[in-house]
């Protein structure tokens, strides 16, 4: 099986990827970390788009993994388990780090990748750029 779950490809994935990292770098614009401390709405926001950022890397494939060996995946999916498993534990000082720093990096690094690494067909667009 390709797919680490059956009937994900990878294009779908990283658009999905893409969609929530643009929804956490939007609920964090014109924010300070003591503005983000206080927004438990905010709070709540990030952390989910957080969980379909983790989830959705669970369902990459290994070749695509392999392909991207600068992405942190495993942190990635590593920060969507203990926000699903230990979420009584969670820092937002990580959290709003994540949001305001991983996040657009990781936003930067699946936008620079060709449509090729995806199994895109060759349109000439990138990753998360609709015409």
């Amino acid at each position: 099986m390709s797919n680490r779950i059956s009937g994900y490809r990878d294009e779908e994935t990283i658009q999905q990827i893409v969609d929530a990292a643009r929804a956490i770098e939007e609920f964090c614009q014109d924010m300070t970390f003591d503005d983000f401390a206080r927004d438990l709405k905010t709070q709540s926001a990030i952390q989910y788009q957080v969980l379909v950022i983790g989830e959705a890397a669970y369902r990459l494939t290994d070749a695509f993994l392999a392909a991207t060996p600068d992405i942190p995946w495993r942190d990635i999916k590593q920060m969507r388990n203990v926000l699903a498993h230990a979420y009584d534990i969670i820092r937002m000082d990580i959290v709003w780090q994540a949001a305001t720093e991983s996040v657009p990096a990781l936003l930067a690094a699946l936008q620079a990748l060709p449509s090729s690494a995806t199994g895109a067909p060759s349109h000439g667009s990138e990753i998360g750029h609709t015409p």
